[in-house]
């Protein structure tokens, strides 16, 4: 990849941002190689699908990889990720970083920094990482798929303000220490376990419509796709490789952005993500943290880290 900065539909691409694309890209090249190794199906997904049909490489102000599975190859993925991604990559899913409770996985590069906004006091990996979203079978049913969601968004819900939310108020701070000792009896990998099962109650292959569960609750119409439409794989460009895409990539990105081909500058849903490319993550994280404000102080307190179950 050229590294110098350039222009891009009207978007200054620096050469800091080409850097971590750069090694965005390694890391997609050493995830597609162990999916080939096992014969896993992995295609791109959201932006990076649209980038590399629209743009032929990255959105250019996107600051990130995404790529989706089905959950049967996913979990085939997840049993050998230990022996293939030894340092300095690392597999990040529920099961193997404690307090990590994305509903997706990642691949993340330990010998870098990348920290989204909030994370700072979080117990996982935060190297550079890429995407690996999860597709389920959902329920024929719009009732079902509506109550499947509702749930998993409570259980969510409760996982995130474990980690992250402080209280408000004197009864807010007793509830938050219940909380807590709730999570210290029955773990917190075993609460979001919950989800997944969940999942597993309701799946029907039959209906042929399959979603992000575990990543999408609030908006899953968005991210309903036909099974039928990854029936057939094409690779195509992007950047200067090439990544597998489902064939019926127009219904994809039409579900998901409408008229896709129109540029529509938007920010990150990551926010202003700290990089260092240079320097591994729990350095930085380390600085930062003596930097933090006393209410963070006493969200950590409050939230004593998880240890995995």
């Amino acid at each position: 990849m050229n590294l110098k900065e350039e222009i891009r539909n009207g978007y200054t691409i620096t050469s800091e941002s080409k850097k971590l694309w750069q090694i965005q890209m390694e890391m997609l090249r050493k995830l597609l190689k162990v999916c080939t190794k096992y014969n896993l199906k992995i295609w791109a997904e959201g932006g990076t699908l649209l980038g590399a049909i629209r743009d032929k490489g990255f959105i250019p102000w996107d600051d990130d990889i995404d790529m989706m599975m089905l959950r049967g190859d996913y979990e085939k993925l997840l049993k050998v990720a230990a022996e293939e991604f030894q340092f300095p990559y690392f597999f990040q899913a529920p099961s193997t970083d404690p307090g990590y409770f994305r509903g997706h996985a990642q691949l993340r590069r330990s010998d870098t920094t990348a920290i989204l906004p909030g994370d700072v006091d979080q117990p996982f990996n935060q190297g550079v990482f890429i995407d690996i979203f999860v597709f389920d079978f959902l329920p024929a049913s719009e009732e079902e798929r509506t109550l499947i969601f509702e749930k998993i968004e409570k259980i969510r819900n409760r996982l995130h303000r474990r980690n992250y939310e402080l209280p408000g108020s004197v009864k807010g701070y007793l509830n938050k220490i219940n909380e807590s000792l709730y999570f210290i009896k029955k773990g917190f990998y075993n609460e979001y376990l919950k989800m997944e099962e969940l999942i597993t109650k309701y799946h029907n292959p039959s209906s042929h419509l399959i979603g992000d569960v575990l990543w999408t609750s609030k908006n899953y119409h968005k991210y309903m796709r036909d099974i039928t439409w990854y029936s057939e794989t094409l690779n195509v460009p992007f950047e200067d490789m090439e990544i597998p895409v489902p064939k019926e990539y127009d219904k994809v990105l039409t579900t998901q952005y409408g008229d896709y081909m129109i540029p529509a500058k938007a920010p990150s849903q990551h926010g202003t993500i700290i990089i260092d490319l240079d320097r591994p993550y729990p350095s930085v994280i380390k600085e930062l943290r003596n930097q933090t404000y006393w209410k963070t102080k006493i969200l950590r307190f409050l939230s004593p880290r998880p240890a995995k179950n």
